[in-house]
């Protein structure tokens, strides 16, 4: 009996020392944000109702580059919540499907995740196995609890079907089915070659992200752009501009272009992308060519046929917008946007955007964070 209360008391003593470290380690924080909230500059002055902010303080910066890192991109907090539930995910069906494999595509794969951002799921069957969404949906539903789940867990019909979680009260999960060739798993290894390689490339599309999706024209509100098509956009100028090459089709029918895949080194040593310096990420350098990408696609009317890979030397449409996935063009199109939603929505606003970010671009970035 002793002993055994010997060990309750040291037991009660390490939870007490923990508890100790967790308040002083909350102290500072609470510091931290008082003195963030102390020093906020004046709120803008627009004539322009500001969206509502995702976030609730801002963290002061020294540049544009490092506001974005702090302040539009997914806070450290939230990425790291979401790391976790897909690390449960994937222990637990990997308990009741051995050869299944989860994998992360979208915004988290390409390293650009913005605070509103959901987390993108989807799967492989491995060794013969044929298991679909269908499978993947009961398998959730009996692990409701497991997995920290809240609300419902909804099926989406749509042309590519999802399953809608939420989770640990504020994390939103989508997992779809992985389609031919897994083509959202190589779009992202494309596109975060080019993230990985241009820091202003990845500067830009946060920016423009965060930007529609604050002023609720994103993705599946209006059938506007998403990330891959706002992506494809910016990296389309930077093509014009000479800042990044331009790609061949990636066109083999059995073969996935991802990493340790037998194509993907010949390919992008083909397909060289030069590293951007840090004069590319400098204020100067940020407020021109951030302007500049804007001009040019206003500039477009957004009327072309968007690629990055093969040739569609300034290819009009007459009514919508369609942006190609990298890096197989014939087998699918990121966005196709309606003329509507082109003329009333998207151009409107990129020349708003473009008003008040040559006004003062530490102002619009306040306002989209």
């Amino acid at each position: 009996m002793n002993e055994n209360a010997s060990r309750h008391c040291d037991g009660v003593q390490e939870i007490l020392s923990a508890c100790e470290s967790a308040l002083s380690f909350l102290r500072v924080q609470v510091a931290n944000i008082d003195g963030s909230l102390a020093h906020q500059p004046d709120a803008p002055s627009t004539s322009v109702a500001a969206p509502e902010p995702q976030n609730s303080i801002f963290f002061q910066s020294k540049s544009f580059y490092e506001f974005a890192s702090l302040n539009i991109k997914i806070r450290k907090y939230r990425y790291a919540a979401y790391e976790a539930f897909f690390t449960s995910l994937q222990a637990l069906t990997q308990r009741r499907f051995p050869n299944v494999r989860m994998y992360v595509h979208g915004s988290f794969q390409q390293g650009t995740a913005i605070t509103g951002s959901d987390l993108d799921i989807s799967f492989d069957c491995l060794n013969g196995a044929t298991y679909d969404l269908g499978n993947i949906l009961v398998f959730v539903k009996e692990n409701y609890r497991a997995l920290n789940l809240n609300g419902t867990v909804e099926y989406i019909a749509a042309r590519v079907p999802v399953i809608r979680l939420r989770a640990d009260g504020d994390l939103f999960i989508d997992i779809s089915s992985p389609g031919p060739r897994h083509l959202s798993r190589q779009a992202g290894s494309f596109i975060k070659v080019l993230m990985d390689a241009r820091k202003d490339l990845n500067l830009y599309v946060c920016i423009l992200k965060q930007a529609f999706s604050q002023s609720r024209v994103y993705g599946g509100r209006r059938l506007a752009l998403g990330g891959i098509g706002i992506t494809v956009l910016v990296a389309w100028v930077m093509q014009q501009m000479n800042l990044l090459p331009f790609f061949d089709r990636f066109d083999a029918v059995a073969e996935e272009l991802r990493p340790g895949s037998p194509s993907w080194k010949a390919y992008w040593n083909a397909h060289r992308v030069q590293s951007s310096d840090d004069e590319a990420i400098s204020d100067n350098a940020v407020r021109q060519r951030f302007a500049e990408i804007l001009r040019r696609l206003i500039a477009t009317d957004l009327y072309y046929v968007f690629s990055l890979c093969g040739q569609y030397p300034r290819t009009i449409l007459e009514n919508g917008l369609v942006i190609f996935t990298p890096p197989n063009n014939a087998q699918n199109a990121a966005n196709v946007v309606s003329k509507q939603t082109r003329l009333n929505d998207l151009v409107p606003l990129m020349k708003h955007f473009l008003t008040e970010w040559i006004k003062d671009p530490y102002a619009f970035l306040i306002k989209i964070s």
